[in-house]
């Protein structure tokens, strides 16, 4: 019997997920569900909904990807569990819920009945994440580290009504560009707290800048995002008295390639972003049991991020 694998959402999805999908789960039965999916070019064989809730009610899944909205993705872990969905293997996307209280409750109940969750935190994947781990977790060495983020926010370019602009649609600064760097942080040092926030805006009360300090027991971290810069520099500097290390991009995509400069020797890291996706699905595939460390990892994230965006509420461009 043919595998059934369910994919909400159409965009990200199709042009990146779904290749991966055809390779791991061969000769499968896919369904996608989108509002709009009727209006896009996609091939025959996938068959076609345009509500997740009776897709649900009239089929049993193997595998279910979630890439769509915030919103969308809220609903859909909040119907799983009120209506006792069995499944497998979900892969979530992030942010992976605007309402707290309704990710805790997913959580438990997938716990509860077994269900292999991942959720795709490609940039976690990243060599110079693992290597920053390497050199911080497995060192005597007591690092402070400094990130800073310099770019031109896409909707200072041009407005636009994408979620991915505005805090109370699930995006903004923090659920859509740092969510991904304070995961894998998380991942590396564990728990952290806001020990300062400095926000910066303009005349039309816009953020453009942050100053954040985090922190716990095991590392400090200064956190300076500038969303108004003519530059496009993402970069990693660690510190130990005269000891630096230095991870940096000027891509505009920071999946492509990292230089990393270790006192006077410079590395290149390059990275291709399908195999990154499919690093998720392959710790899927192998998972055998309820990892709780990375639930709780998760939780701590997204908790951490909805702390930071209610103190950036007010800051939101939607109110522009």
């Amino acid at each position: 019997m043919k595998k059934k694998i369910l994919i909400i959402g159409s965009n990200f999805a199709l042009n990146y997920h779904l290749k991966i999908i055809y390779e791991i789960y061969k000769n499968s039965e896919v369904h996608i569900v989108s509002p709009n999916i009727y209006k896009k070019k996609i091939n025959n064989k996938i068959i076609k909904h345009v509500d997740f809730k009776k897709v649900l009610n009239k089929y049993t899944f193997n595998f279910i990807l979630c890439c769509a909205t915030p919103n969308v993705q809220t609903n859909f872990i909040k119907y799983i569990f009120s209506n006792k969905i069995k499944i497998k293997n979900i892969l979530l996307e992030k942010p992976v819920s605007l309402n707290l209280r309704i990710l805790n409750e997913f959580l438990k109940y997938s716990k509860k009945n077994k269900i292999n969750l991942a959720f795709n935190f490609t940039y976690s994947n990243l060599k110079i994440i693992n290597r920053i781990k390497k050199i911080t977790v497995n060192n005597s060495k007591e690092y402070e580290l400094s990130f800073s983020l310099n770019f031109m926010h896409p909707f200072f370019l041009k407005k636009n009504k994408s979620w991915k602009n505005f805090i109370s649609n699930g995006g903004g600064i923090i659920n859509y560009y740092l969510n991904h760097i304070l995961f894998s942080l998380i991942k590396i040092f564990g728990e952290l707290k806001i020990k300062s926030l400095k926000i910066i805006s303009n005349k039309k009360n816009q953020l453009i800048k942050l100053k954040l300090n985090l922190l716990n027991k095991k590392i400090n971290i200064n956190m300076n995002i500038n969303m108004f810069s003519k530059l496009n520099i993402h970069k990693y500097e660690l510190y130990h008295k005269k000891d630096k290390k230095i991870f940096l991009t000027k891509k505009k995509n920071w999946y492509l390639e990292y230089e990393y400069y270790d006192n006077k020797k410079k590395y290149l890291y390059k990275e291709n972003i399908i195999n990154l996706i499919k690093l998720n699905y392959t710790y899927l595939k192998k998972k055998k049991f309820i990892n709780s460390k990375y639930l709780n990892e998760i939780y701590l994230n997204e908790e951490l991020c909805h702390k930071l965006n209610k103190k950036l509420k007010n800051y939101d461009f939607k109110k522009m």
